[in-house]
C-alpha cells in the first residue's frame, strides 16, 4: 500500500491505496479532499511545510516502519547507539532531532539521500 496526500481548505490528510490506484479525491467526515501532489513530493512530513527542518525535527516515512513495529525499531536503533531518533507511534515515521543524527542513522543502516547536498549522506 502506498500513502497519498489529499487537501482542501481545512488541511491535509493521508490515505492508503494500492500502488498506482490513488483516487483523484476522497471524502472524509463529509468533506471532499483532492489529491495534492505537492504535499506528496515534500520531504518528511507533508504537514511540516516546505522546510521539514522548520520545527527542529525531520520526519522520514522511508526510514520509518509500520506503527505496530515502533517499539522494535526504537530498541534496534538504541542498541546501535542512535539515541536521538524515535519513531512516531501513530504513523511509524522516523523522527530525527538533527541532520547529524539523521546522517549517522542513514550510514549505519545503509540509506542514501539522492537529493542531499554536501552535508547530507
Amino acid at each position: 500500500m502506498a500513502v497519498y496526500c489529499y487537501s482542501n481548505r481545512t488541511g491535509i490528510i493521508e490515505a492508503e491505496f494500492p500502488m498506482g490506484e490513488a483516487k483523484p479525491f476522497v471524502i472524509r467526515g463529509g468533506k471532499r479532499f483532492t489529491r495534492d501532489l505537492g504535499a506528496e513530493q515534500r520531504s518528511g512530513d507533508p504537514h511540516a511545510g516546505p522546510s521539514a527542518w522548520g520545527e527542529g525535527e525531520f520526519c522520514s516515512r522511508a526510514m520509518g516502519c509500520h506503527p505496530k513495529q515502533v517499539a522494535e525499531f526504537e530498541v534496534n536503533a538504541h542498541k546501535h547507539g542512535h539515541k536521538t531518533v524515535h519513531f512516531d507511534k501513530k504513523t511509524g515515521k522516523a523522527v530525527f532531532t538533527s541532520k547529524r543524527s539523521r546522517q549517522r542513522y542513514m550510514r549505519r543502516f545503509g540509506y542514501t539521500d539522492l537529493d542531499g547536498g554536501y552535508s547530507d549522506p
